[in-house]
């Protein structure tokens, strides 16, 4: 794997719920291209464990657990003030590649390109 996203989002956020099924096709259709070119972490914005647990079925992302102290760390790290947010990092995180993913992928843009 080359690249990392991170997807800021909620199961309560109307935008992230409308977001996330394009979010699953552009990574459908990438690893389909290329397996190994990106893996993407869910980073859980929510207050109930019962709602994340349903959000996780609605996509094939890996997640963060809701008590991990990450999640609070990358928020700080990144400036995430808004969800949906995804953030495209090289594997080591000592790189950002796109601080605006959300847009990449609505717009339709090349992802293996603008990415790489």
């Amino acid at each position: 794997m080359t690249r990392i996203g991170l997807y800021f989002a909620a199961s309560w956020c109307s935008a992230c719920k409308e977001f996330t099924p394009k979010l699953v096709k552009a990574y459908n259709d990438i690893i389909k291209n290329d397996p190994d070119f990106i893996e993407i972490w869910l980073i859980p914005i929510e207050n109930s464990k019962e709602k994340f647990e349903n959000y996780l079925k609605t996509h094939p992302f890996r997640y963060i657990p809701l008590d991990d102290p990450r999640i609070n760390e990358y928020k700080l790290m990144f400036n995430v003030e808004t969800i949906p947010t995804l953030i495209i990092v090289d594997r080591d995180y000592d790189r950002c590649i796109d601080l605006d993913g959300v847009t990449s992928v609505s717009n339709g843009d090349d992802l293996l390109e603008k990415w790489k």
